[in-house]
């Protein structure tokens, strides 16, 4: 199942960026991530400098909303980072691996380099390491299929930030910072489905709505499907 952000009138797939929806909920979990981003990590606090980019994992099942809170953290912490925000999805709608090779490009593409031909797959990520060497960017890896993928794309400057989305545990990457996502809380999940389903309905019952929720585990894709 493709992820899906949380928006007012549709659902809205993993590309959209949130400046384009309509966030709902989340606040306890954009807090910490926004404190994780200033976190001493293991290296400072042994005194020496962080080597390589912060890495924030946002970890859900698809349809928790992932996506749209990385987005949402994206356009919070974006104006920090003024050489600019490379996205690259290192899935395909079916669940298979985007292989390396082809992100690399794509993230050298974005920053208007060209990408040598015929490139072995770490001399393209050695490209753009270096192309992200001078720069402060945030790069937004969505639904990462594991580790690997993510450490190869990886600035060699703590001035970067990644913020990769991905189902479960990024294990291997060094001082990751992770956020598990459950569902929305109550309050959000009501107010998103009466986005569905208008709000008079959700007003003479407010029970079966809260039921409803319940139902779906207060997960946005469900609620966005189920208020339709």
């Amino acid at each position: 199942m493709t992820d899906q952000a949380v928006d007012a009138g549709g659902l809205a797939l993993s590309g959209h960026t949130s400046q384009e929806l309509f966030f709902l909920g989340r606040t306890r979990e954009l807090k910490e991530l926004r404190a994780d981003i200033e976190r001493a990590g293991l290296d400072t606090l042994a005194g020496r400098k962080a080597p390589r980019a912060r890495v924030l994992l946002i970890a859900g099942r698809p349809g928790s909303g992932r996506t749209a809170l990385a987005e949402e953290l994206v356009r919070q912490v974006a104006d920090r980072y003024p050489d600019g925000v490379l996205r690259a999805r290192l899935s395909e709608p079916d669940g298979t691996p985007v292989p390396t090779e082809r992100a690399a490009r794509d993230l050298l593409a974005e920053l208007g380099l060209p990408a040598p031909a015929g490139a072995a797959v770490d001399d393209l990520a050695a490209e753009l390491r270096a192309a992200l060497a001078d720069r402060r960017a945030v790069l937004l890896l969505d639904d990462a299929a594991d580790a690997e993928q993510v450490d190869a794309l990886l600035p060699d400057t703590p001035d970067c930030l990644a913020v990769a989305v991905a189902q479960g545990p990024l294990t291997g990457i060094a001082d990751v910072r992770p956020c598990t996502l459950g569902g929305l809380d109550t309050k959000s999940a009501v107010e998103l489905l009466s986005r569905r389903t208008g709000s008079v309905r959700i007003t003479v019952d407010p029970r079966a709505a809260e039921t409803l929720v319940e139902e779906c585990q207060a997960q946005p894709a469900a609620l966005m499907l189920a208020g339709g």
